[in-house]
């Protein structure tokens, strides 16, 4: 991953003339051991702009567009190990919109408690 994305920051930097990072934070991989976390991880990917809060007019390319059967949309990625586990596009998208909303909740709540001062220790009961 370190490779691809020094390759595409490269690029990056020289079609538009500019330079430095592109990305923020070490890449992050993590296993997905259940289906559980398949669908909400698909979930989140496909509706990153909205996990992040991204303005409408932000410029990204999605597949939520393929997972809800729009056309015109070039095809992204295999779908079917996640699509077949829904009854139609509306049941997938219902699950979608439920899980974006745990998962703001979740990434709010991580951010409340990232920022919470840490209780320092007592001396003989009076916190300091």
């Amino acid at each position: 991953m370190h490779k691809m994305g020094m390759g595409y920051a490269k690029y990056f930097n020289i079609r538009h003339k500019r330079s430095g990072s592109l990305f923020q934070g070490k890449f992050k991989a993590v296993h997905l051991e259940t289906n559980e976390q398949l669908l909400h991880t698909s979930v989140y990917v496909n509706l990153n702009n909205r996990v992040h809060r991204y303005p409408l007019s932000t410029p990204f390319k999605s597949s939520w567009g393929e997972y809800l059967n729009k056309p015109n949309q070039e095809n992204l990625c295999s779908k079917n190990i996640i699509t077949e586990q829904f009854k139609n596009d509306l049941a997938y998208k219902k699950f979608a919109e439920e899980s974006l909303l745990d998962i703001i909740r979740n990434k709010d709540l991580g951010r409340e408690l990232e920022n919470e001062p840490l209780l320092t220790p007592s001396v003989n009961g009076i916190r300091k």
